[in-house]
């Protein structure tokens, strides 16, 4: 028969074996802090006579080893209009936009068929939104901008089809920032807020006579 004294020392013994093994510890787990680097950059295209800033978000691989998983894209857009109170009047002078799968624009290494997503190290993948300079309270900041005439181009200026000039807006000031998860089992990745000044070209119905294209990495130009 085993006397209590017996199985005590046998419980302790188990429990030193099960947490401490052959008298060795689990290496410690070594995740990484930062698996991607993101930034921000815009374009500026006019389309069906119409511009739109289109929002790039690159997320690059950062890590020394492959990241692969399905796919999950989920995440905010944030653009705010900086102009003065005074200027910009009583409105929201703010897009938020939801980012997700559909925004996808470039990945090297992505099954479209099980949505598996694969980023070799230093590896990219790149979200597109295209906003249209509507806010979240549906403002068109089209009609807030102030704006100088381009004498050297001459459009239609409504549906009636009445001649008139180019109308091209001062440098606006803008602020963007995106938060963006690309897996379930990734972490919110956060941009730095990202500042610039653009131009824009108020919407026309069709351009006529010694139009000059618009630069979509520098829209100013054209008043420059």
């Amino acid at each position: 028969m085993i006397n209590k004294s017996t199985r005590l020392y046998f419980c302790v013994a188990l429990i030193s074996f099960l947490l401490g093994g052959c008298g060795e510890s689990l290496p410690p787990r070594n995740d990484p802090e930062t698996l991607f680097t993101v930034s921000v950059r815009t374009q500026y295209n006019v389309v069906n006579n119409t511009g739109v800033m289109n929002v790039f978000i690159t997320l690059i691989n950062s890590y020394e080893e492959v990241l692969q998983d399905v796919a999950a894209v989920e995440g905010t857009l944030t653009i705010d209009w900086l102009a003065r109170p005074e200027d910009r009047g009583n409105i929201v002078p703010r897009r938020t936009a939801r980012i997700e799968l559909s925004h996808l624009f470039h990945a090297r290494k992505f099954d479209i068929t099980t949505r598996t997503l694969t980023l070799d190290p230093g590896d990219s993948i790149t979200l597109c939104y295209g906003w249209d300079f509507k806010t979240d309270d549906s403002t068109n900041l089209y009609n807030q901008f102030r704006y100088q005439v381009d004498r050297s181009c001459t459009v239609f200026v409504d549906n009636s089809h009445s001649l008139g000039y180019r109308r091209v807006s001062e440098r606006e000031p803008f602020q963007i920032s995106a938060q963006i998860k690309l897996f379930d089992r990734s972490a919110m990745i956060y941009s730095v807020p990202v500042f610039l000044t653009m131009c824009t070209v108020y919407p026309n119905f069709g351009e006529t006579v010694g139009c000059s294209k618009v630069n979509p990495d520098n829209p100013c130009s054209i008043i420059q």
